[in-house]
């Protein structure tokens, strides 16, 4: 089984790979813990530059766009999500809610019967305007979880 995890953003002041990993010692713990348990394991992470890390047999792909470090709502992150396309994942994990339309994306672009789970870590809820749109990307995201391989 492959899965690839996906990270929109970063940490602004981590400006080097090494230092996006270590930042997040839970993101390699994952990524290994699955290795270890047979998947095969890659990292993908939106970042400033174009470049790869491998550790304890986990490639780490970091892709440089204009969302780096941190993704706004409305960017396309083509192409983040053309490396996890030509990873042939057989499972999608996605690090925050916070990016509905954007899995909406990759999820159809994703072969069937290619699984995506989402994940949120907490933060704060949408205000203003961006409140009833959260709500509703974030319904949509919950009906396409119930039925495993929904577009």
């Amino acid at each position: 089984m492959r899965i690839v995890i996906v990270n929109y953003a970063h940490r602004a002041e981590d400006r080097t790979p090494d230092a996006v990993v270590d930042a997040w010692p839970t993101l390699e713990g994952w990524a290994q813990g699955l290795r270890e348990a047979g998947a095969e394991v890659a990292v993908v992470i939106g970042f400033v530059e174009d470049t790869m890390l491998r550790r304890q047999q986990v490639d780490y792909h970091f892709v440089s766009g204009s969302f780096a470090p941190h993704m706004s709502s409305w960017r396309w992150p083509r192409r983040l999500h053309r490396v996890v396309l030509d990873l042939s994942p057989d499972v999608v994990h996605l690090n925050g809610l916070i990016y509905g339309l954007q899995a909406r994306s990759l999820r159809r672009q994703l072969p069937s019967p290619s699984i995506l789970v989402a994940q949120h870590h907490g933060g704060l809820p949408a205000t203003g305007w961006r409140r009833p749109r959260r709500r509703a990307e974030t319904t949509r995201r919950q009906s396409a979880a119930t039925v495993s391989g929904a577009p």
